[in-house]
């Protein structure tokens, strides 16, 4: 019979965590195996606890394999795949282990009580260990099972206390874990207090799961107005993207396929009590609602609103725009600290330069230097082949008293005192050869002409 200060403990886990009291009874046992193993031996023995009552709370049994002959596995060369015995700790000749038990053959198993004197306080500190272990690994279990699908969704909890920079959050089943960079910056955190979290991540400890939350998660503000706006979360509205700095400002891009929705006026609500909420609950943070667009040029343009842009120049490949605005446009676009352009940057996924009309007007000049320029070297290129094309025309003459003869063949000819092509009629080609600079691509011509 169990010990009634172990029972009573294992009863009162069972009834409040809920979990099942074989898993327990196990994990104590395994766990005074191992005490004794870590006193009494060694860790390549095979040992058995069994719990029962009285002071020893536990028997501890050794088990051997009976073997015919016992061989030391760290002598062997074993081949790649081939089993590797087992340890020396565990095998036991026949001889010997029929002065433990009688009935022993070859093939079987064992066990040897080895229950140590005064096991009673050993057993107990091993059984206190396994439970807590076990009620962590449980806990810890239940803790995933309940939160792992609540991952990028909002929870929420009341804040618990300060652990150095980490604020502890009670949450429904468990605590959770808000780390420094997941603050919002200058936000109090008021022991006692509910707030509403994002759920980052689990992880894995020696302590057991740990839910990571945030209040700084972009996703965050998604989450928010999903909460907040029933066309968004009948999936009337989409929230394509969201650009944030925590605790300052914050611009989301949503649409809709409806064309009878306004998807901006939703999020924001009549009167802005929609954003509003949300803002109130981010601690003051400012949210920009503003319509998606595919172009991101419209993006940036609507991003930067109210600052009204003079002009935009886009560069597709390098995913950059110049925009030009006048001085006081200029500021308002920028904003405090550069935030609002950043934001506006983020959203578009596009750099983006923000220059005054100076420069615009220094890139028009420049711009219209280029294309005086360009004009003069058509005017240039078109004047260099009209020459040409005359060139090329005087290069052959249309008289017919030389037919298509160019004027270099012309000039020789005549230097040698023929007047017309006709002059050559009845001449061989030999004859017309033996004329001056007349060479015989020129004799073929003439031949052709005086045919």
């Amino acid at each position: 019979m169990l010990d009634a200060n172990i029972k009573a403990a294992i009863d009162q886990i069972v009834e409040l965590k809920g979990i099942p009291k074989e898993a327990i009874l196990t994990a104590i046992e395994n766990g005074m195996a191992a005490a004794y193993k870590r006193d009494h031996g060694n860790r390549f023995m095979e040992v058995e606890a069994e719990l029962c009552g009285g002071e020893k709370i536990a028997e501890v049994y050794r088990v051997y394999h009976v073997v015919d002959e016992v061989i030391d596995p760290r002598e062997l060369e074993l081949e790649e795949g081939e089993e590797k015995p087992l340890a020396l700790e565990q095998q036991i000749t026949l001889e010997d282990a029929k002065e433990i038990d009688e009935t022993a053959q070859i093939g079987s198993t064992i066990r040897e009580l080895v229950t140590p004197e005064h096991y009673g306080r050993i057993a107990a500190m091993a059984a206190k260990q396994a439970i807590m272990q076990k009620l962590r690994a449980s806990e810890g279990e239940i803790i995933r099972d309940l939160y792992e699908t609540k991952i990028g969704t909002i929870v929420t909890g009341q804040v618990q206390r300060t652990d150095g920079d980490n604020i502890i959050v009670q949450l429904d089943r468990t605590v959770a874990t808000l780390q420094k960079r997941d603050q919002i910056p200058g936000e109090k955190y008021i022991a006692g207090e509910y707030m509403k979290f994002y759920i980052v991540r689990i992880i894995d400890g020696f302590k057991g799961a740990t839910i990571i939350i945030s209040r700084t998660h972009p996703l965050m503000i998604k989450e928010m107005i999903r909460l907040e706006v029933p066309e968004v979360a009948d999936g009337v509205v989409e929230v394509k993207r969201v650009a944030r700095e925590a605790g300052i400002r914050s611009k989301v891009a949503v649409t809709t396929a409806d064309e009878d929705i306004d998807s901006v006026g939703s999020c924001v609500g009549q009167s802005g009590v929609r954003i509003q909420n949300i803002m109130q609950e981010l601690n003051g943070e400012f949210i920009d609602i503003i319509e998606w667009d595919e172009n991101p040029v419209k993006i940036i343009e609507r991003s930067l609103a109210p600052a009204e842009l003079h002009a935009i120049r886009a560069d597709e490949r390098g995913k950059r725009a110049k925009i030009y605005l006048e001085e006081d446009e200029r500021s308002l676009a920028i904003g405090k600290n550069g935030q609002n352009v950043r934001l506006a940057s983020k959203l578009s996924g596009w750099e983006i330069d923000v220059l005054n009309m100076e420069a615009f007007d220094r890139w028009q000049e420049r711009e219209a230097e280029k294309e005086k320029e360009n004009s003069t070297n058509t005017k240039k290129a078109v004047k260099k082949e009209e020459k040409k094309q005359t060139t090329k025309k005087e290069t052959k003459s249309d008289d017919s008293d030389w037919g298509v003869l160019t004027t270099a063949v012309i000039n020789k000819l005549t230097t040698a005192g023929y007047a017309s092509v006709q002059d050559l009629k009845g001449m061989d080609a030999k004859s017309i050869g033996e004329i001056p600079g007349i060479g015989k691509a020129s004799v073929e011509k003439i031949l052709a002409e005086i045919a």
